[in-house]
């Protein structure tokens, strides 16, 4: 009996291990699939983002000027014309977490006011960085996770597209 409940336990372990992504699960399909859920602790204010992933967003996105996010509302640096210094060129929307998957939904200021979506999933010892390309305009994150498509969940993150992806993921 207790050598079958070892056969039991050995093929369930198989299993589960062979339906796994090689990837470690962080695949843009699954990790586009797991923001579609929704299962997120919803931050509003940039106080409040873990520093991990801001830690991951500036090492993975190049910055000029100050390397900071406004709060939701407050000001920020909108348009290429600075009357103030000091100003963050980014403002929070909203982000949220769960155990495996981190976002940042925000403006970005410049020639062109812009939204962007950066995230990254965690499994185990492996960490994997997206940015979406041109994320529609949302004000809840059910709202702009609906519409996302795994093609445009794009690494290594960038805040502007690259030409195939204009292609592929602007309608």
């Amino acid at each position: 009996m207790e050598r079958s409940r070892g056969l039991v336990v050995v093929l369930l372990i198989l299993c589960v291990a062979r339906a796994a992504p090689a990837d470690g699960s962080c695949s843009p399909v699954t990790v586009v699939a797991r923001l579609r859920e929704g299962r997120f602790t919803e931050i509003k204010k940039v106080s409040d983002i873990a520093q991990d992933l801001l830690a991951e967003f500036w090492r993975t996105t190049p910055a000029h000027g100050l390397k900071a996010f406004a709060d939701p509302d407050a000001e920020f640096q909108a348009t290429d014309v600075i009357d103030q210094r000091n100003l963050p060129w980014r403002r929070l929307i909203f982000a949220g977490r769960s155990p495996s998957i981190s976002f940042v939904y925000y403006e970005k200021g410049g020639i062109a006011l812009s939204r962007h979506v950066f995230v990254t999933c965690s499994m185990g010892q492996l960490t994997r960085s997206f940015s979406y390309v041109w994320p529609p305009d949302a004000k809840d994150s059910s709202s702009l996770f609906t519409r996302l498509r795994s093609e445009c969940l794009v690494t290594p993150p960038r805040e502007y597209p690259e030409k195939a992806e204009l292609d592929r993921c602007v309608r």
